[in-house]
């Protein structure tokens, strides 16, 4: 067991071939035409460097930099129209002296400027993360990670593999009820999505004023661009082929319960798209799928009112066109058409059952794998532990089968919050949720990599991604 200090190159996927320009090239040369060169810190991400500079014509510009003289990265070219240029500098880390050149490349040769900035330190707040590498093991190539963590205070951060924070913006938790829970890069720019959703159950099953939730659009230099009204909703958002959102909403309605004889107030779950004007569509409504019936979770709010369905996750493939929305306290997942709304496939105690293996309880993240099995996060039996579990789907019996699994006897305690994603060696990253520990596991059953969060902080959404200039 050993702690490392730093792990994988930044991919260099987009660094260009300029050998054939710089031998035109004369950094710094005033007669080649490069004027007014400007490095700001973004007010928002104080990691992230703004550049700004003039060229005399007309021509494509980029920015190599590094955290040494060498400068190893590079920019995206851009094909500017016109002779002011701009650029952003990603995935620096903090207090770090960050060497850069401009470049204009202006027809007739390849003009250049260069320059150092001093990046800030980490805002107050921001949790502290361990790390822990097991020697001998292959981990996986995903150099970053982007994740969600909630605590006193909430955050969206970019770490590498090594735990340390390239990139964070705070987000303003509003009385510990609406809370960054989801985050993931914006299909339709260079920035992230961010599901800032109200999370106060009680409220949303009383109907005590329960707040709007949001969809918070944010460039990589921290800035909010744009933010989507998504009404009544948790849990998770989806960003779809078109542009829409998916996001789950709640329908209070009073029920009778025979076994005690009295009307309760009962919270279900309804599967919603939302456009970007905010007009929001029903999809499913598990009102409209079954009835309710009292079980062992059914009053865990309170006596008076009832949680019946809990969705807890939804995921979206786009080859079947069809969702996967998990109903936690039901342990249950259903397939649901997204242009007609039906449930095609319901897996759970009364649909495709686990005949093979162990049954999921209150799963987190069910979705299919490249392989078409089913990966989720599930408890283990009724305690509060956490394990990742695959199945394999028998259509033609109509059951699940169980093919690998992780984590039923590491006693992972955790009250809520969990996923499992495969990665792309094959291993497999267990976000414990609530426990506010990432674990990294080899096929075999081998722990090999985990990132530990500091007391009071959690992960709530992690995903690994190549490069920060991913759609450049």
């Amino acid at each position: 067991m050993a702690i490392v200090a730093s792990f994988f190159r930044p991919s260099l996927a987009n660094v260009i071939s300029v050998s054939a320009l710089l031998s035109a090239c004369v950094p710094g040369d005033p007669a080649r035409g490069i004027r007014g060169l400007e490095a700001v810190l973004s007010p928002d991400v104080g990691l992230v460097v703004e550049l700004f500079w003039d060229s005399q014509a007309v021509g494509d510009a980029w920015v190599e930099f590094g955290t040494s003289e060498d400068r190893s990265r590079s920019t995206p070219v851009t094909r500017d129209d016109g002779t002011h240029h701009t650029a952003r500098l990603l995935g620096l880390p903090p207090l770090s002296t960050v060497y850069y050149e401009v470049f204009t490349d202006e027809g007739d040769g390849v003009v250049s400027k260069r320059g150092e900035i001093v990046t800030d330190g980490l805002p107050p707040g921001l949790p502290e993360l361990s790390l822990e590498v097991h020697p001998g093991r292959d981990v996986s190539s995903e150099p970053y990670l982007l994740a969600a963590v909630l605590g006193v205070e909430c955050f969206v951060l970019a770490v590498d593999r090594s735990g340390e924070v390239l990139w964070y913006r705070t987000i303003t938790a509003e009385q510990h009820r609406k809370m960054p829970v989801k985050v993931a890069f914006d299909d339709f720019s260079s920035g992230l999505v961010v599901g800032n959703f109200f999370m106060d159950f009680l409220a949303l099953v009383s109907q005590e004023s329960p707040a709007s939730s949001d969809a918070l659009f944010l460039d990589m230099g921290g800035e909010l661009v744009d933010q989507w009204d998504l009404g009544v909703a948790h849990h998770d958002l989806v960003q779809l082929p078109d542009g829409s959102m998916a996001t789950l909403g709640v329908d209070v309605r009073d029920w009778y319960d025979p076994e005690r004889d009295e009307q309760v107030t009962v919270m279900g779950d309804i599967l919603v798209l939302v456009e970007p004007d905010g007009e929001r569509t029903e999809l499913f409504n598990t009102w409209d799928w079954s009835e309710p019936w009292v079980h062992d979770r059914f009053y865990q709010m309170s006596e008076e009112y009832a949680d019946w369905t809990h969705g807890n996750g939804l995921s979206y493939d786009s080859a079947s066109d069809c969702f996967l929305l998990s109903l936690g306290l039901l342990d249950t997942i259903l397939e649901i058409s997204r242009s007609t709304g039906e449930v095609l496939r319901e897996f759970g105690p009364d649909g495709y059952a686990v005949q093979d293996g162990r049954s999921f309880v209150y799963q987190h993240g069910p979705h299919w794998t490249e392989q078409g099995t089913l990966l989720m996060s599930s408890w283990v039996g009724s305690e509060s532990r956490v394990m990742a579990i695959e199945y394999e789907v028998d259509d033609e019996a109509g059951v699940l089968e169980q093919v690998w699994s992780y984590g039923e006897n590491e006693g992972f305690t955790s009250m809520a919050g969990g996923q499992a994603l495969r990665m792309d060696n094959g291993n497999t990253l267990i976000n414990t949720g609530y426990l506010g520990l990432l674990v990294e596991v080899s096929p075999e059953g081998q722990p090999v990599w985990e990132l530990a969060s500091s007391m009071g902080h959690v992960f709530t959404s992690v995903s690994f991604f190549e490069d920060f200039y991913r759609l450049d």
